[in-house]
């Protein structure tokens, strides 16, 4: 999380940093940051925050004439799978091996299937096999019948009970 700090008179500023609350808990908690208290760009890394949670953050600022904040963000912990780029193998004419990596299995931590979405378009959604298994790690599989001179698109696919994550 962070903010900007757009200078003004008086310049000095005691203190700085990020207030947090979720629209369940609208209280903020508030957290200064360390290092040189001067105008510019500042962030500080929040831990522990729950995944499916929609939190809000604005950032302060203090100095001789009092306090300031920055506008409202809002922003939401994914609860998706999360996979790395796609990954190919053994392209042949009218077949290869592609995969992906879940790297992530989201919230809940588990998945119900992963596997890989292939079309002729950018970052398809349709023609998805499964390719086995409901944990983190690599994984591939066989696309056999593919149109040799065709230009083919494909990403990695897992599922939890909360939705669908795709690898880029």
């Amino acid at each position: 999380l962070g903010a900007t700090i757009i200078p003004g008179l008086p310049a000095s500023i005691s203190e700085r940093g990020t207030c947090l609350w979720t629209t369940e808990n609208p209280t903020p908690n508030c957290w200064p940051t360390s290092g040189t208290m001067a105008s510019g760009v500042y962030t500080q890394t929040r831990t522990g925050l729950i995944p499916g949670t929609t939190y809000s953050f604005h950032g302060y600022a203090i100095n001789l004439v009092g306090l300031g904040y920055s506008p409202v963000k809002t922003f939401t912990i994914t609860a998706f799978p999360v996979l790395a780029d796609p990954t190919d193998a053994d392209v042949a004419t009218t077949s290869a091996t592609i995969g992906a990596t879940v790297t992530s299995l989201g919230f809940p931590a588990s998945i119900s299937e992963r596997g890989t979405c292939l079309g002729t378009s950018p970052a398809p959604t349709a023609n998805c096999v499964a390719s086995g298994g409901t944990i983190t790690g690599a994984y591939s599989h066989a696309q056999t019948e593919l149109i040799p001179g065709t230009q083919y698109f494909y990403r990695g696919y897992a599922t939890n009970e909360v939705g669908i994550g795709y690898s880029l």
